[in-house]
């Protein structure tokens, strides 16, 4: 069985950026209740 290059990086990129997103969320919410 052979796996593309696109089926084995996407899973972990999406993953990653997903994490990322959540990264960025909290940290808008921190400069947001800190008035920053």
């Amino acid at each position: 069985m052979t796996i593309s290059m696109y089926e084995a990086s996407v899973p972990v990129f999406s993953a990653r950026l997903k994490a990322l997103s959540n990264v960025l969320a909290t940290a808008e919410q921190n400069a947001l209740d800190r008035k920053i």
